[in-house]
């Protein structure tokens, strides 16, 4: 199996994958992305039992169809060094010998046999499908195509058309940022938006930016929002828990007042795009 790829694009489909791949897992198989090369698509396939995620890019130069498991760790530190070079991916199928070719050397790793992997379950017939522009095109830029108004409103103010042809949706927002001693990963690297001293500071701009900026939108055409992150990832420091998932940042009560909220301007709310 060959074939060739951006290896910007490589990158950013795989740091998106990675996001479902949980530090430790049950089954040995799941440290693994899944990559399947159908035609000139590439498919990465990411998992933790419960939940798959599977990100598609566009390849060149395919020599045939085929699959194999990466460890994702490694591909991913590998990726980063040179994910500004186009990438030609040499794959053994007898052996599971990966090569990863660049402009002035190579990667050479072992992969593991595809056939391991757990398959997810196929959508049952009456299932629903939706277009959301996922990764590159979400939020940060306009997609050619999508069921949504997809919008990050970290660095710019949301924005809800007066005449509405699709629902609005907050893909990213919030992302504040909190270190917890002796709770990080990375030592000296960090990243969020804005840097709270602790819990109140942390739970007060997220209360602020749901009742100044999220709640009245709802009545507009806010059908959804996103906040990043849940955890810590890494050097991002975003999260409403720790790394290590040991420490919860916020307030608890707080949050619960938020969803309160939420749950009481969708039940009241015009909106013709919920329910």
């Amino acid at each position: 199996m060959k074939f060739n790829v951006s290896g910007k694009t490589f990158q950013t489909q795989l740091q998106a994958v990675s996001k479902v791949i949980n530090a430790k897992n049950a089954l040995s198989i799941l440290d693994n992305f899944l990559l399947r090369v159908e035609g000139d698509r590439l498919s990465i396939t990411g998992s933790d039992q419960e939940n798959v995620m599977t990100a598609y890019m566009e390849i060149t130069e395919s020599e045939c169809d085929g699959q194999i498991a990466v460890p994702a760790k490694r591909l991913l530190e590998v990726i980063k060094e040179i994910a500004s070079q186009p990438l030609t991916f040499d794959i053994n199928d007898s052996t599971k010998e990966v090569d990863i070719r660049f402009l002035n050397g190579h990667f050479n790793f072992m992969g593991v046999d595809a056939a391991e992997y757990p398959l997810s379950r196929k959508p049952d017939e009456d299932a629903r499908t939706m277009i959301f522009p996922a990764t590159v095109a979400s939020g940060w830029f306009t997609a050619e195509k999508s069921d949504f108004d997809s919008q990050h409103i970290y660095f710019k103010r949301l924005i809800v058309p007066s005449k509405m042809q699709l629902p609005v949706l907050v893909s990213e927002c919030g992302g504040y940022s909190r270190r917890v001693q002796e709770h990080f990963y990375a030592k000296y690297a960090q990243f969020g938006y804005g840097d709270c001293a602790d819990e109140q500071e942390l739970t007060e701009q997220i209360q602020n930016l749901y009742v100044n900026t999220i709640l009245p939108a709802v009545s507009k055409g806010v059908c959804g929002c996103v906040y990043t992150q849940l955890s810590d990832v890494e050097d991002e420091i975003n999260g409403l828990y720790t790394y290590d998932r040991k420490v919860c940042k916020v307030n608890r009560a707080a949050m619960l007042e938020i969803r309160e909220k939420l749950d009481q301007a969708v039940s009241q709310d015009s909106n013709p795009f919920v329910n």
